[in-house]
């Protein structure tokens, strides 16, 4: 694992570039982009040596995830390469579904049992996991998972990424490790 260089601006545009590609999320960050002036190359043709381009990306993310509380710059990010038992034993965000699919564990590798079950939770289908299995299993990489841990003896939770960790562990016979930024809180 290694410390990675301008390290909040790469963990929020990560954010952002993962969320771009998403069915579920774009739609969110296209209006708040157009909210705040700015355009998709903010994301696609970022300088992470500028700061105000990365306060305007931190803005476009706070804009439509009114419930992200963290300051980025608050954390020490590390880059990480994790095998499907470590995505397993990491945690989701306590949010109704996620709580639901993992039978209320919050572990990714009980959501995954569940899936493989075929449950189905909130009547939301189980296809963005599938989707994710067929292309991680065919060797594409997807931007890097965001994990915050509080300290050593807490399980990491997944902070953004859910269903490409969830789809991660599904995959039968994934072509690499997932990527992740790993954020513990600075020491003051």
């Amino acid at each position: 694992m290694g410390t990675t260089q301008n390290s909040s601006a790469c963990v929020v545009l990560a954010w952002l570039k993962a969320e771009l590609s998403s069915e579920r999320f774009n739609g969110d960050l296209i209006n708040s982009l157009k909210k705040l002036g700015k355009t998709e190359s903010l994301i696609t043709n970022a300088n992470l040596n500028n700061i105000d381009e990365n306060k305007a990306r931190v803005k476009v993310l706070r804009q439509y995830r009114v419930w992200l509380d963290i300051d980025f710059d608050n954390y020490d990010w590390h880059d990480a390469k994790l095998n499907q038992k470590e995505v397993g034993e990491l945690s989701y965000i306590d949010y109704d579904y996620w709580n639901k699919l993992s039978n209320n564990t919050g572990l990714v590798k009980d959501a995954v049992k569940n899936i493989r079950k075929n449950l189905v939770v909130f009547d939301v289908s189980n296809d963005s996991f599938h989707s994710v299995v067929h292309a991680i299993e065919a060797g594409k990489k997807f931007e890097p998972i965001i994990i915050l841990a509080s300290n050593a003896n807490e399980p990491q939770r997944i902070l953004e990424g859910h269903v490409r960790a969830t789809g991660f562990v599904l995959a039968i016979n994934p072509a690499h490790n997932l990527n992740a930024f790993i954020g513990t809180p600075k020491k003051l």
